[in-house]
């Protein structure tokens, strides 16, 4: 009987194990395929992530050409306005040059009329002269 016992314990002890080796496998089937799952998820993601990655780049790529373009079309036109402030800067030497040259015949006029009043003055004086001698004769 002891033989008897001792099968029967060795019977109830695989079996036992073997129910322990069946939840162990069902816990790594289900482990298994929790990390397959989140593989396959993570590369889905990443395929995603890659997609919107490639879709920024060409969207910045598109900005940096907008952009450079916009620069361009910038630099020609402070070109265009700097061009136009030298022709007007021009403008104004000359209108500069003409107000000198104006204020040199003011100066001059000045120095005729000043001439001219001594000569008035002359004149008048001498008409004094004049009107005085023939009062007195």
């Amino acid at each position: 009987m002891y033989l008897e016992e001792k099968v029967e314990q060795l019977e109830n002890l695989s079996v036992d194990q073997g129910k322990q080796i069946e939840i162990i496998a069902k816990g790594l089937a289900t482990i298994t395929t929790d990390m397959q799952r989140g593989f396959a998820e993570a590369k889905q993601q990443q395929t995603k992530m890659n997609k919107e990655l490639t879709l920024v780049k060409h969207q910045v790529t598109g900005v940096t050409t907008d952009l450079a373009e916009f620069r361009k079309e910038v630099n020609q036109k402070f070109d265009r306005i700097e061009t136009k402030f030298d022709k007007i800067d021009e403008k104004f030497d000359k209108i500069d040059e003409k107000f000198v040259k104006i204020d040199e015949k003011f100066v001059k006029i000045d120095e005729r009329f000043d001439k001219m009043e001594q000569r008035f003055d002359n004149l008048d004086q001498r008409f004094d002269d004049l009107v005085t001698l023939i009062k007195s004769k």
